[in-house]
């Protein structure tokens, strides 16, 4: 399952010097995004399992240097929009790969699940 999202809001970065009572709206915002988009893609697939990695690869809107752990937090609601729409929990990942692609206009996240396996139980 492939979930494309727009680039993440400038206060979801932990450098953005912004206090996070500021941040609610945007994190729920951005979560919101990720569960609609997941959904999309569940309704279509006839998901029932879940996956234990994700590919996060993102796509800059400029040739600004970032951290990629930096990305990695501010794609930290998408990820759990996307568990949320899955219907688990987002503890059950073991791994998250993160990788850059080339810079897009207007900035891009594609986060690609992997390795599903069946619930217990």
């Amino acid at each position: 399952m492939i979930i494309k999202l727009h680039w993440p809001d400038r206060k979801l970065f932990p450098n953005s010097r912004v206090q996070k009572k500021y941040t609610n709206d945007i994190v729920q915002d951005y979560r919101y995004e990720a569960k609609i988009a997941t959904l999309q893609q569940k309704n279509k697939l006839n998901i029932s399992t879940y996956p234990t990695s994700l590919t996060i690869t993102f796509f800059p809107p400029d040739k600004r240097r970032r951290d990629s752990d930096s990305v990695l937090s501010a794609c930290k609601p998408a990820i759990d929009g996307i568990f949320d729409a899955l219907g688990f929990d987002d503890s059950v990942l073991e791994r998250i790969t993160i990788t850059r692609g080339q810079v897009v206009k207007n900035g891009e996240i594609i986060i690609e699940a992997n390795n599903w396996i069946k619930p217990v139980g």
